[in-house]
């Protein structure tokens, strides 16, 4: 029901000739009289489809695979896997007025799930006021696999979080209202980026962008239907390929190059002695110099989600908000910094669904929460579905006001959503992320672009979204952020419209990939707020990669068919 459903919906007319791919400077294309197609997306396209054979750089990666369970199956409803009921008023005394301090017994009912392997903990209609307890770096803390955290629905089901103090204080972190994952604070993960790799196997021969086969010296210890990690490292030879010397290998913390280097989270399908199968084809290609290499890692949480609740926190009043004040100890942003409503860590088949923010009854200033709003670290096959994300407190530089932030994140979907009056409204940010898609969505106001934010995130989707006041950036930072250098490459923004210009750009779409980026089809609510460039003009003038990248179809993205990417090859692989 749901493939032939989505089928029913993606409905669509044969189309006409393709717009000429080109690159643009702030010049729409003459209007299209007649639906038309990419160059790069015929009627009859397939995975590896190249217009240019002799061009293998050239083409559109398969995005389909983004979302909960690979876009198979919607989010459940009533799945049986979470039938037992934990009602955190009836039988964990949560009184849910607003007043009463409800910590505990919401935490104790998700500790009781988790001790019966997972259940849904049920918040029936309220307000239910909650603060980190003792050194708790977080709220309330999701940590069982096939757990459900339930509300009402965001218009009956409140959290408020009444703590306005909410720095780690053994951390450079900010604490969470809710934490979804498998231990209790980040800095315990044994996780791809910096633990420790087990039972590591070499990639022994050149992979392509696409590929799911991957030669390797030996298959032992490895079996069908494990998840495994394929990475490689920032090597000097990785990082003269991306002509990064100087920021890449600059960017050094703790001895370790921050850059991490290319991370694909993936299950295996199918091996022989010396190959194994992935389930979703790598984002990337891996080249021999780059130590290629797989390796087992301790199992993600699955089957969690966060739904029907509003989340609101306490505002600040403590002086001290400038941009460069959050590790000033003593000041309204170091209190403040990179405090989160919801972080999920480590998590596959996850989702937040009808979740938003609220405007607690208290807070003087039209804010929502402190500074940060969901963020995906390390996560796989995560839903993001109606939710509405708004107006943090502090949006000062060092990671805050972000509202939707893909941490290493892959295959991720955001979907039917409105993030709104961020420092950075969606922001993806280190090699680990990919394969993410951001789809039939609204992003407004932001007080800096949307944007890749550091070291390559490759091959991501924007598909159908609409920036009001808002902008997207995938260029070349040079050595913002920590020597961020190039942000990304062979990521699509497709069927995007422009309300309200930016006051951070004069573009809707500043795109200087690495390798190709491609743009398909803009178009505007009529204040002509369309036009793209292939030059990185907010950061770096003059330091743009080649070849440029394609742009098609500016100001004619009204007519562009399929009117959604993600949707038509998801269509496509389902049949």
């Amino acid at each position: 029901m749901y493939r032939r459903s989505l089928l029913r919906a993606l409905a669509a007319t044969p189309l006409a000739a393709a717009v000429p791919a080109g690159t643009v400077l702030g010049t729409a294309s003459p209007a299209a009289a007649a639906p038309w197609r990419s160059s790069l997306y015929p009627t009859g396209w397939t995975p590896g489809y190249r217009q240019n054979p002799a061009d293998s750089a050239k083409f559109l990666h398969d995005f389909s695979y983004a979302g909960y369970h690979e876009g198979r199956d919607p989010i459940p409803t009533n799945p049986s896997w979470a039938s037992r009921v934990y009602d955190v008023r009836t039988r964990f005394g949560a009184v849910g007025d607003g007043v009463a301090d409800d910590t505990v017994p919401i935490q104790k009912a998700l500790d009781a799930a988790a001790a019966d392997g997972g259940g849904t903990v049920y918040l029936p209609a309220g307000t239910y006021r909650v603060s980190p307890q003792g050194s708790n770096p977080y709220t309330l803390w999701l940590h069982s696999s096939r757990t459900i955290l339930k509300g009402a629905g965001s218009s009956s089901t409140r959290i408020y979080n009444a703590a306005s103090v909410m720095r780690d204080p053994g951390a450079a972190f900010g604490k969470n209202v809710i934490r979804v994952g498998p231990v209790a604070n980040r800095l315990a993960w044994d996780d791809w980026w910096y633990g420790a790799e087990t039972n590591v196997k070499a990639v022994t021969a050149a992979v392509g962008h696409q590929a799911t086969v991957l030669p390797v010296a030996n298959t032992a210890g490895l079996a069908v239907g494990d998840w495994i990690v394929v990475r490689c490292s920032v090597t000097d030879q990785f990082i003269a390929d991306h002509a990064m010397t100087g920021y890449w290998d600059q960017a050094v913390v703790d001895g370790q190059r921050v850059a991490g280097g290319l991370v694909f989270y993936r299950r295996i399908t199918a091996k022989t002695a010396t190959s194994v199968t992935v389930d979703i084809p790598l984002r990337y290609r891996l080249l021999p110099s780059w130590n290629p290499r797989i390796y087992t890692v301790s199992s993600h949480l699955g089957e969690v989600g966060v739904q029907g609740i509003s989340i609101g926190m306490r505002q600040n009043t403590t002086p001290g908000t400038g941009d460069e004040q959050f590790d000033e100890p003593g000041t309204g942003a170091y209190q403040m910094h990179d405090a989160s409503v919801i972080s999920m860590d480590r998590v596959v088949y996850g989702w937040v669904r009808d979740v938003k923010t609220f405007r607690p009854q208290g807070n003087t200033a039209d804010v929502h929460i402190l500074s940060k709003g969901i963020e995906l670290v390390e996560t796989r096959n995560v839903t993001l579905q109606d939710v509405y994300v708004a107006k943090p407190q502090y949006k000062g530089a060092g990671g805050n006001g972000y509202l939707v932030q893909f941490v290493n994140a892959q295959e991720n979907l955001l979907t039917s959503s409105t993030i709104d009056h961020g420092r950075h409204n969606v922001t993806f940010d280190r090699m680990g992320s990919s394969g993410n898609v951001v789809h039939d969505s609204t992003l407004r106001f932001g007080r800096l672009p949307s944007d890749f934010h550091r070291y390559l995130s490759p091959s991501n989707l924007w598909d159908s979204i609409t920036f009001d006041g808002d902008c997207l950036n995938a260029v070349n930072r040079g050595h913002a952020s920590l020597h961020a250098g190039h942000t990304t490459s062979q990521s699509v923004f497709w069927n995007v419209t422009g309300g309200a210009a930016s006051p951070a750009s004069r573009y809707l779409i500043e795109t200087a990939q690495h390798g190709y980026g491609y743009v398909m089809g803009t178009s505007s609510t009529g204040t002509g707020y369309h036009t793209v460039t292939t030059v990185a003009v907010t950061f770096t003038p003059g330091s743009n990669p080649q070849p440029t990248d394609v742009v098609e179809g500016v100001g004619a993205g009204a007519t562009l068919e399929p009117r959604s990417l993600y949707a038509d090859q998801l269509a496509r692989r389902l049949g």
